[in-house]
């Protein structure tokens, strides 16, 4: 985490958004997940990345945003619908990690996870 945090502090001008994103994945997936700070950093990753080719691998910090996003709705939490604002970004952001094939079969079908289908049927 401090490696990650340290790029991000070098990185002045906002050039290499995607140092967001990986500090967000760490935050994610580490023994106690922090899922609002992922989600922090995911939102700010997201918000630099452009048209460009350069920064590969966007549709899975879109799915990582919407995951975090799910994961933090206490609507979720309580087995309700989410509020219609939260629905619009999370599905805005499944929409995005779709983009790419291997990431939506994680979305269609994640055997290991089943986070993203039981937000689905809650939200139709």
């Amino acid at each position: 985490i401090p490696i990650f945090q340290a790029l991000i502090i070098v990185d002045s001008n906002f050039e290499y958004p995607e140092n967001y994103a990986e500090l967000a994945f760490v935050l994610k997936d580490q023994r106690t997940p922090d899922y609002k700070q992922a989600l922090s950093n995911l939102i700010i990753a997201i918000s630099g990345f452009d048209d460009t080719d350069r920064i590969t691998n966007k549709a899975i910090t879109y799915f990582n945003s919407a995951y975090c996003r799910i994961i933090t709705d206490v609507n979720f939490l309580n087995k309700t619908p989410s509020t219609p604002d939260n629905k619009k970004l999370i599905l805005n952001d499944l929409d995005q990690a779709a983009q790419e094939p291997y990431v939506k079969a994680i979305i269609d079908n994640d055997p290991l996870d089943t986070t993203i289908n039981d937000w689905k049927n809650l939200n139709p």
